[in-house]
């Protein structure tokens, strides 16, 4: 068989016989020797069986075989490495991602821990995530990434995306967590607390964690003065039904460019009291120095009664008296009284 394998090969070559000069090259295999000669064989079978046959995943199935055979060499090994980015090219053109996510997952079994498991736990988490939509496979690789990484940004976000999509909501609020640990820039960390408090009033039903949590962006966002962030925090609080008592440090302000007033707001609870007076107030870049509001019971009736008083300061240029009449508006609208009176 070997001598007639031999003899034949350039007759199917000329005559361009594909699947029986592939046959003859699977004879010769079978009579190789060494592994060198093998891998040499395997490689003319896929790169026939790709190019001549248009079949890529049979190319696929006979590069791995000869890369079984080179898994004895190190991973850093120049023939190895080609041979990995030859299957990688061939699985997305193949669509072959499951049986390159076994060979990778077998060889990362025997891996010391180091770079190279790194790397390939990383690549797992991306396959079996992205490629194969196994994501409780991938949650174990990236899982495994973060025990050698505790706060590595991809593994994070790649958890996050699968902790989303599953509705797994406490073991999303563990990422929120330690992204929360790690973000070092204020804005993006009052970000991630946002979102930690959404998800723990609307998906987990636990208003007491999500005040909690609003409460913490409140403490952490005093020391810069965000309106902005304050006044987001202050309506989710006053949504949820609960008291308010928020108070932030003045900032040094040349009195030249501002005065001092203090805002009283007084009357029957109700929602978006916070959200018109500040909204008007933001509109008009007054800053809220503090604030301080309670719900009490009305003397007579004992309905719930909305009291806030709020100490702003107010650039020079606004008209002091369009401001009343936009107060004024909103608290006939709203059936609340108000008072405004300079703080001196």
């Amino acid at each position: 068989h070997l001598a007639a394998a031999t003899a034949l090969l350039p007759i199917y070559q000329a005559t361009e016989k594909w699947p029986r000069l592939l046959a003859m090259y699977e004879v010769l295999l079978g009579h190789a020797q060494s592994d060198a000669e093998k891998i040499q064989y395997m490689h003319k079978i896929a790169e026939l069986a790709e190019q001549k046959l248009s079949a890529k995943p049979l190319a696929f199935s006979w590069l791995s075989k000869a890369y079984a055979l080179r898994e004895s060499e190190s991973l850093d090994s120049r023939p190895r490495q080609q041979l990995e980015s030859e299957l990688r090219r061939l699985a997305g053109e193949a669509d072959t991602w499951n049986e390159l996510v076994s060979i990778y997952a077998r060889q990362v079994e025997k891996l010391d821990d180091g770079a190279h498991k790194l790397a390939r736990l990383r690549l797992l988490g991306q396959w079996t995530q992205q490629k194969l939509h196994r994501l409780d496979e991938a949650r174990g690789y990236w899982e495994q990434v973060l025990a050698k990484i505790p706060l590595d940004e991809e593994a994070l976000t790649a958890l996050e995306q699968i902790f989303q999509s599953q509705e797994k909501y406490p073991e999303l609020l563990g990422i929120y967590r330690k992204r929360v640990e790690s973000q070092a820039d204020q804005s993006k960390r009052t970000d991630v607390l946002f979102r930690m408090a959404s998800v723990e009033e609307n998906k987990l039903s636990d208003r007491g964690a999500a005040a909690a949590t609003y409460r913490r962006i409140l403490a952490e966002s005093a020391s810069n003065a965000s309106m902005a962030t304050t006044m987001r925090a202050l309506r989710a609080l006053e949504a949820l039904g609960l008291m308010l008592r928020i108070e932030t440090p003045p900032q040094p302000v040349a009195a030249v460019l501002h005065t001092s007033w203090r805002l009283d707001i007084v009357g029957q609870d109700r929602p978006g009291i916070v959200h018109e007076f500040s909204a008007a107030l933001a509109s008009r870049r007054i800053n809220v120095v503090q604030l301080r509001s309670d719900i009490t019971s009305a003397p007579m009736s004992a309905a719930p009664l909305f009291t806030a008083s709020v100490t702003i300061q107010v650039p020079a240029e606004i008209d002091i008296d369009e401001l009343r009449e936009r107060l004024e508006a909103i608290a006939e609208e709203l059936t609340i009284d108000y008072a405004l009176v300079e703080a001196g």
